[in-house]
């Protein structure tokens, strides 16, 4: 790898590291950009299927800092309406859970501690 300087017109010098055994002028952000790109459009499908993937969610939090009314409204908002029909405030979802804001379902918190 050699470490490049590239300076914009009228900028300072900004500097990054350029490998030249990828193929075809291509660097580590721009193969993962395309990852990125990849994982999205994964969940696209999923979500075109109907299928949520859970990605937005709102954990026990006591007291609550969430009301019934704001929890019903994020959901109201959500993709795939309130199908796991939450009702309550945060502090009614339960400790170690988590409430998926984009289906109302109430899984396992899959960031413990």
């Amino acid at each position: 790898m050699f470490k490049t300087a590239i300076a914009p017109e009228g900028g300072e010098f900004m500097s990054y590291w350029y490998d030249p055994e990828l193929p075809a002028g291509f660097q580590d952000a721009d193969i993962e950009m395309a990852e990125f790109e990849a994982e999205a459009a994964r969940t696209r499908a999923l979500h075109a299927r109907g299928i949520c993937t859970h990605g937005s969610g709102l954990g026990h939090k006591s007291p609550s800092f969430y009301s019934a009314e704001d929890v019903a409204g994020m959901l109201a908002r959500g993709r795939f309406g309130n199908r796991g029909g939450f009702r309550g405030e945060q502090s009614d979802i339960g400790e170690g859970m988590v409430l998926c804001t984009e289906c109302g379902e109430v899984n396992a918190d899959p960031f413990p501690g």
